[in-house]
């Protein structure tokens, strides 16, 4: 009888290593070919130059002979296909992630109450203030009875809609424009809410494509300057309701987005 040599199975490659070890990480998650980390009060995108960098570093570390960009970048290819899914927030519920508190809101009656941030929640952005229920905003409302007098429905609206920005989702499917000469207020309303906003973009509505959609990964508010005399109104459309956007990467693989 003459011996059988047994083959020995290949080593797992380097990426498959990778692949394995995000898996099994909780706070990492990914969604729309995007790579997610739980801070401990949100889920963050997280730059792919950066992870790229981290995943160069680890094989340098435990595959030194095979350390190279080509190699680093397969390794987070595998990790993003190989995280657990992003939870997914639920369409009908109202949480605002505070940086102090989470805000659950009651839809139907109003009330509210204060919860830990919670991972399973799946929200991937935090509001940039603390929650402070008898918090009063006397000059808010001097302003915009000043820019907006006598219109108490306006003044309102202006309100809900600041408001809407600071969900999570696109579900009312609404923009604003906002019109008027020089000096009415137009401006300093955009930056009250934009300083609620940890990352806010500026797009020009006449160039929906290539590469500026990419900024709208981790933003959490859109902002334009001017109207030009033509839009993309079909892009326009998808973005505002929250569609699925085709968006460019450079050097990367083009990826589809859901604002």
């Amino acid at each position: 009888m003459t011996d059988k040599k047994q083959k020995k199975s290949a080593p797992p490659s380097p990426e498959n290593v990778y692949h394995i070890l995000t898996g099994e990480d909780a706070d990492v998650a990914s969604k729309d070919g995007i790579l997610y980390r739980w801070t401990g009060s949100f889920w963050a995108a997280q730059d792919v130059a950066k992870e790229e960098s981290s995943a160069f570093r680890w094989l340098q570390a435990k595959y030194p002979d095979k350390a190279t960009p080509p190699l680093a970048r397969r390794c987070v290819e595998a990790a993003v296909m190989g995280a657990t899914t992003l939870p997914a927030p639920a369409k009908s519920a109202v949480v605002l992630p505070l940086q102090n508190v989470y805000l659950h809101i009651d839809t139907k009656t109003g009330a509210t109450k204060t919860l830990g941030p919670d991972k399973a929640i799946g929200l991937t952005y935090q509001i940039a203030c603390n929650y402070d229920p008898d918090a009063q905003a006397p000059r808010f409302g001097q302003f915009l009875c000043q820019v907006l007098p006598d219109d108490p429905d306006s003044q309102n609206y202006v309100q809900e809609y600041a408001g809407y920005t600071l969900l999570h989702d696109c579900r009312h499917q609404t923009a604003t424009f906002w019109i008027g000469g020089g000096a009415n207020g137009k401006t300093t309303l955009a930056q009250i809410i934009s300083r609620l906003h940890r990352k806010v973009i500026s797009l020009q509505l006449n160039a929906l494509e290539g590469f500026q959609l990419a900024q709208l990964i981790d933003a959490s508010l859109v902002v334009v300057d001017e109207t030009p005399q033509r839009i993309n109104e079909q892009k326009f459309k998808t973005l505002v309701s929250g569609g699925p956007c085709p968006v460019d990467r450079k050097y990367r693989d083009q990826i589809t987005f859901h604002p």
